[in-house]
């Protein structure tokens, strides 16, 4: 016992003669900890949260699968498809690229989101050795019309975008808040508006596409048996302005008077037929109004955006708490080899 206790006071005694090594590692780790927190920049942090309304289904594992991709894990969520597909599609390349196409002002200049980016990004001097990209800037079109040369440098902006930027969580209410991080406010803003918009307008659309093509063609039968019905009506009343005297006086051939049973028969049935394209097309809305989703924002990123400034305490901290440990080890290190040695 009293050997292990005079053991440690030779260790602890061996830290305090050599204090000095830990003065030394410790301006090291301070300097590298300052330079880079120096390098490290401000960036700002944007949230825009909505929420979706619509039938609930399965697919929680998947979503929860997908949210830790999104950097987020531990929530209840809820099991929402919507919300599942809501979360992939706001990462998918379709989306991202709708939203970077988007036409808007920043800085004082107006112009596409694409490049935006490449300015407040400094992107021309990352790609002033790349012989296709230099001095590269988007042209005003679609992007499923972007060429090699686009899809090349559009690729490069999405990645850059979904490693350092685009981040989102679900809360246990089931709300969506897609979050950017930048530093660029301007940009997070802008960005987070437009990736809203179009991917409220194509989940929705997609959403009650089969709905509505059901009611389109619905709607078409009726206008055209609306067409047919006062075509029918019209052939005859013009028999009844031709041959009401005639009737009147019961001198009509039977010729005339089949005549007029067939039209008024096709008239009966075209009436029938119109009232109940009628009803299927008032069923055919109901369902299109019933199963449309709705989006309804909750909250939207105002400038200017919360400040996140590098945290240089904790830096420092643990600048402290390496230099202190390394020390440590290396100290006793030393002895452990020099006792055996002597010995």
């Amino acid at each position: 016992m009293k050997q292990a206790i005079q053991t440690v006071l030779d260790y602890l005694l061996e830290l305090v003669r050599k204090f000095y090594v830990f003065i030394i590692l410790f301006a090291i780790f301070y300097y590298v900890a300052r330079y880079y927190a120096n390098q490290k920049e401000v960036t700002y942090s944007g949230n825009l949260s909505f929420m979706v309304n619509t039938a609930k289904g399965g697919g929680g594992s998947g979503l929860a699968q997908l949210a830790g991709q999104f950097g987020f894990s531990g929530l209840r969520l809820g099991g929402d498809v919507s919300t599942e597909r809501i979360l992939e599609l706001m990462r998918s390349k379709k989306m991202l690229y709708k939203a970077l196409a988007s036409t808007v002002e920043m800085n004082g200049k107006t112009d596409m989101l694409f490049n935006h980016y490449i300015r407040a990004f400094n992107l021309h001097e990352d790609w002033a050795e790349d012989s296709e990209l230099k001095g590269f800037t988007f042209p005003s079109k679609s992007p499923s019309s972007f060429n090699y040369k686009e899809n090349k440098a559009a690729t490069i902006i999405r990645n850059e975008i979904m490693r350092d930027a685009l981040n989102a969580r679900v809360s246990e209410g089931g709300i969506i808040t897609a979050i950017c991080n930048s530093v660029s406010d301007e940009f997070c803003k802008h960005f987070l508006d437009e990736l809203y918009k179009v991917l409220r307008t194509f989940y929705v659309s997609k959403t009650i596409e089969q709905q509505k093509r059901s009611y389109q063609e619905i709607e078409g039968r009726v206008d055209s048996l609306h067409r047919q019905l006062l075509a029918a009506e019209s052939a005859l009343a013009s028999w009844w302005d031709s041959n009401k005297i005639a009737y009147g006086a019961g001198t009509l051939s039977g010729t005339k008077l089949m005549k007029r049973e067939r039209l008024q028969n096709e008239a009966e049935v075209l009436k029938i037929m119109y009232e109940e394209a009628l009803k299927f097309r008032e069923t055919a809305n109901m369902n299109l109004l019933n199963t449309t989703p709705v989006i309804q924002l909750v909250d939207y990123p105002t400038l200017p955006l919360n400040k996140q400034e590098p945290n240089r305490l904790m830096v420092y901290l643990i600048a402290i708490v390496m230099a202190f440990v390394v020390s440590v080890v290396l100290i006793w290190t030393n002895k452990l080899v020099m006792d055996a040695l002597k010995k």
